[in-house]
């Protein structure tokens, strides 16, 4: 490499179209340059595995935000949501799971199995903890360990339970998507 390249951000090639790219480079609140985040080696559809696994722990919510002062805002379960989500990619480490390139459509299916409260006799978790501020942690979590991009999720089913019985944890499975027969016959007649 010559040296009048050494201040030159690195480049990447995108996996749909083939073109090569800057790395985007992100400011901060302040308006400074951040250090380009180093890309993550990813693989091709033909030798990426679907992955399935379960993570043991308590559930995590992600989306509720608070100020500290002087501009900065934080995740209100901060330390929690950091463990949540190292827990994830720890788990899909151990199941074998490797980064899936850029643009390629992905299916997530998660069960979370959450504590009940010892006061609670309904059924099903329909209260606190939201299905969707569950889910993106968990999105949050794959991002760059088993997908490039939370983006590249075009179909989830996601749902929670209480862990009567069994440990609380997420049991997750990310495979390429694949349209279901209704979806194909609906493009078609539009």
């Amino acid at each position: 490499m010559s040296d009048c390249h050494a201040g030159l951000a690195p480049l990447t090639r995108c996996a749909d179209c083939g073109a090569v790219v800057p790395v985007t480079v992100r400011k901060t609140a302040k308006g400074k340059a951040k250090k380009p985040k180093t890309p993550v080696q990813t693989v091709s559809t033909r030798v990426w595995e679907p992955v399935s696994f379960f993570v043991d722990g308590v559930p995590v919510t992600q989306g509720s935000m608070r100020s500290v002062g002087r501009g900065r805002v934080v995740h209100e379960k901060g330390p929690e949501l950091r463990a949540w989500r190292k827990a994830i990619q720890v788990a899909a480490k151990n199941a074998g799971a490797k980064p899936l390139q850029e643009h390629e459509p992905v299916q997530v299916s998660i069960t979370f199995f959450l504590p009940r409260p010892k006061s609670v006799t309904r059924s099903y978790p329909s209260a606190k903890m939201d299905v969707d501020k569950l889910t993106r942690a968990v999105f949050d979590a794959l991002s760059s360990h088993v997908i490039s991009d939370d983006g590249q999720v075009v179909s989830v089913h996601a749902t929670k339970l209480y862990a009567d019985g069994c440990k609380p944890g997420a049991h997750i499975s990310i495979a390429l998507y694949t349209p279901p027969p209704e979806a194909v016959n609906l493009a078609v007649a539009v």
